[in-house]
């Protein structure tokens, strides 16, 4: 292939990936703030912004989060105003620096027509579309981790440890990239690189040291649970558990199967020689999943950063298949059918339920969220402006802090466990089950008298709003108090 139609494929890749970025986002760019991206990005970066970023700490966390995404979004507050539109401006680079970095990942590692197709599917799996929404780090980290991985495998080694190590100052899990570089550099025993390699984990325990001189602790907060396996039995789970993850949510069995019934041919046709190209892949998707394994915590959006790894260790095992069989011209066409799948599963159609669900969703539904969040936000303030409102989260912050988008005016709200009934005012307990104190809310409810006042649905998401009768609720049973 010629170095101008190499240039011209290239070109096209890119500005496609840009058009793409900007059709997903540009609905969201005035999204009211939601669930991780409400309780801790923003209030962080508004904690930032008032405290002149002195201490240059992330408040609202039980984590060491470096403040850099954070940080930069304080920063675009104070030059442009704070706004959802300036906040959701930051998260627009983030997907085509994402995709664009795959595309040249996957083209280095393998070939043009598997980095198309890894691309494409990076670009339609449900999880990253979702985060683009968002205004969270680990989109922003991921793109960096790539951009930083691209570089590296094209010897770009200066600018890579600098994206590389921008992306571990947004959140830890991006320094498992390196340490798997790490790995990968001992194995072809190119010591040299190593070198380069250090700079990410000084950068980050620089940021680590200057966090403990002010808030006193390490990496999580003390006295936080945590999932850690400290049996092998809990480690087994763990590893099913971020494996189930990884490999089979959300559309994700089918490209495993892909890659199963791949692999099983390869072996079959004596053709393992060929796998070398998937060694560097499969050393750094291992070497960044072993810490989430160690501390149970894994979640869809935690592993943005290592989809593209394994999408493309699995298709380029299926195009050493299509090869074999001398049908490698019809390889993207076939393989498109796994974005197509993919893109069922973006918005998907739920039923009502009224079991208790604490998971944030991973998907386009997060959207339905907010959607009832404004709804009744909107009603709460127009109808009831001087109630006392108790409920739990996402309502704590969507009827008490108006920069996030939902209400106007503050509204007076109290969680469930601090409700004790009052006849000087309206009281309304909002119940759906999403929160965890929503579980104190259902007794609570069972124990007084109530109205209902009104329901608030879209696709399978719902919330309740019932008006307390105070004088009837004291007449049969004195409230709960905590």
């Amino acid at each position: 292939m010629s170095w101008l139609k190499t240039t011209q494929i290239n070109l096209f890749i890119i500005i496609s990936i840009i058009i793409f970025s900007l059709i997903v986002w540009f609905p969201t760019q005035n999204l009211p703030y939601h669930w991780d991206s409400a309780g801790f990005v923003i209030n962080s970066a508004r904690t930032l912004l008032n405290n002149n970023f002195n201490p240059l700490i992330v408040p609202d966390s039980d984590f060491a989060h470096p403040p850099l995404l954070i940080g930069l979004l304080a920063l675009m507050w104070k030059l442009f105003g704070q706004s959802q539109l300036v906040s959701h401006l930051l998260m627009f680079p983030f997907l085509p620096i994402y995709l664009i970095s795959i595309y040249y990942l996957a083209k280095k590692l393998f070939n043009l027509p598997i980095a198309i197709v890894t691309t494409i599917i990076c670009a339609t799996t449900p999880v990253v579309i979702a985060e683009y929404g968002l205004i969270y780090i680990d989109l922003p980290m991921a793109a960096l981790t790539m951009l930083g991985l691209s570089l590296w495998v094209n010897k770009k080694y200066i600018l890579s440890i600098i994206f590389l190590s921008l992306a571990a100052l947004i959140k830890l899990p991006a320094l498992g990239i390196v340490g798997g570089l790490v790995v990968w550099q001992l194995w072809k025993k190119q010591y040299k690189q190593i070198y380069y390699l250090l700079t990410p984990f000084i950068s980050f325990g620089l940021w680590l040291i200057y966090h403990y001189q002010i808030e006193n602790w390490w990496i999580a907060r003390p006295n936080r649970l945590t999932n850690s396996p400290h049996t092998l039995s809990a480690f087994l789970k763990a590893i099913i558990f971020v494996s189930n993850n990884l490999f089979l949510e959300q559309g994700r069995l089918l490209v495993t199967v892909i890659f199963l019934l791949s692999i099983t041919i390869i072996i079959i046709k004596k053709l393992s020689k060929k796998l070398k190209a998937i060694y560097l892949p499969v050393i750094l998707l291992l070497i960044s999943l072993f810490p989430f394994v160690t501390t149970g915590e894994y979640g869809a959006r935690y592993g943005i950063f290592l989809y593209p790894l394994y999408y493309g260790v699995c298709i380029y095992t299926l195009f050493l298949v299509f090869q074999f069989y001398k049908i490698e011209n019809k390889f993207i066409i076939i393989s498109l059918i796994i974005p197509f799948l993919f893109f069922q599963f973006w918005h998907p159609k739920l039923s009502v339920s009224r079991n208790y669900l604490f998971k944030p969703s991973e998907d386009l539904s997060y959207q339905d969220m907010i959607k009832i969040g404004q709804q009744m936000s909107q009603f709460s303030q127009t109808k009831f402006p001087l109630a006392h409102f108790y409920g739990g989260f996402p309502e704590s912050y969507q009827l008490t802090q108006p920069y996030q988008g939902y209400v106007n005016k503050e509204l007076n709200f109290s969680q469930c466990p601090q409700f004790q009934l009052n006849t000087n005012w309206q009281q309304i307990i909002i119940y759906h089950p999403y929160s965890p104190v929503q579980i104190n809310c259902s007794i609570l409810l069972q124990q007084i008298v109530v109205v209902p006042l009104a329901y608030f649905e879209q696709n399978g998401k719902w919330v309740e709003l019932y008006l307390v009768n105070a004088t009837q609720s004291a007449k049969i049973n004195k409230p709960p108090t905590n």
